[in-house]
């Protein structure tokens, strides 16, 4: 299986893609403690201390395969499957993923996943991420999981990221202080820290794309259920001393990208059916 890459030039553009990517599949209600899996195309083997999912079952240390479908990881036990979208990290079609210590829970109250270290392999793509953590915690729960998710997750959450890389061959990535000056095939990404709170958005983190300087972004954002769109209201962007929202601005009204619209100070995300 083959995977389609977008030419990404920012790290807040593959934001937005990784929540349209997350927001498309059905999210298990239970929880998982320490998962462990290691995914060779076409199939690969998992095991956790314990899986407690409804309509799965509650299990103590089983052993399971897994499958993969453009992130969405299908584990199967017996004759009973479960799925896990781990997309919104970034990892969707690859030869080979290998996931530590990933921790889930989904009930009335929150979302939140975390793991130690995740992988992903192919001739000509890689990411590595270390101490992952995502949170977002509910007011009301939808049916529909677009609403679901990002309705808690734009109005309060926390992520975090110790760090990361990025490569694929088939992409660019450029500077967050130049977006004329591209950047190479890869980048990585340090300290991310994003914490939203009644829908004010607060993030920094270091990357190679900033040269090392930290880049600290607040904006206002929300999720408008009734037509399907993430609404962001950017504030400021800034490397050090430097105003990078210009460059963002820029660099997205570019993108050729579906149900992106930029209309400054806001950005629109809209998901179709």
């Amino acid at each position: 299986m083959r995977r389609s890459w977008v030419r990404s030039k920012s790290i807040f553009l593959v934001g937005l893609m990784s929540f349209q990517l997350y927001a498309n599949e059905t999210l298990p209600t239970g929880y998982i403690e320490n998962l462990n899996a290691a995914y060779n195309t076409p199939k690969g083997s998992a095991s956790a201390d314990v899986v407690n999912i409804e309509g799965f079952g509650n299990y103590v240390r089983p052993q399971m395969d897994v499958e993969n479908y453009k992130g969405l990881l299908i584990f199967s036990f017996e004759d009973k499957q479960f799925e896990l979208d781990i997309s919104m990290l970034g990892i969707t079609d690859a030869e080979r993923i290998d996931v530590g210590s990933l921790e889930f829970g989904n009930d009335d109250a929150k979302i939140n996943l975390s793991l130690d270290g995740a992988d992903a392999f192919d001739p000509t793509f890689r990411i590595n991420i270390r101490n992952a953590f995502i949170e977002c915690l509910r007011s009301d729960q939808y049916e529909d999981i677009k609403d679901d998710l990002l309705s808690a997750c734009l109005s309060n959450s926390k992520i975090s990221l110790g760090e990361a890389y990025f490569m694929s061959e088939d992409s660019e990535f450029y500077s967050l202080y130049d977006e004329y000056e591209i950047m190479g095939d890869a980048f990585d990404l340090q300290d991310l820290d994003v914490n939203v709170r009644n829908g004010k958005l607060k993030a920094e983190f270091r990357s190679s794309l900033s040269k090392g300087v930290k880049v600290k972004i607040e904006a206002e954002t929300s999720y408008d259920t009734q037509n399907k769109r993430v609404v962001i209201n950017l504030k400021k962007a800034k490397a050090s001393f430097l105003n990078i929202k210009n460059t963002i601005f820029n660099e997205l009204e570019k993108m050729d990208t579906e149900g992106l619209e930029v209309q400054r100070p806001y950005i629109y995300f809209n998901f179709s059916e």
